[in-house]
């Protein structure tokens, strides 16, 4: 059940996991695996 830890310890972490997961998205953008056309 690692995928309920995770979500358990986001809501924990609130706000600085949703820094976190931007992040991670900026980076997978700047790699050109994700669209950025929601800018």
């Amino acid at each position: 059940m690692k995928l309920l830890d995770a979500w358990k310890q986001r809501t924990r972490a609130g706000s600085r996991a949703e820094a976190a997961r931007l992040l991670i998205f900026k980076a997978l953008r700047a790699e050109g695996a994700m669209p950025d056309d929601d800018e």
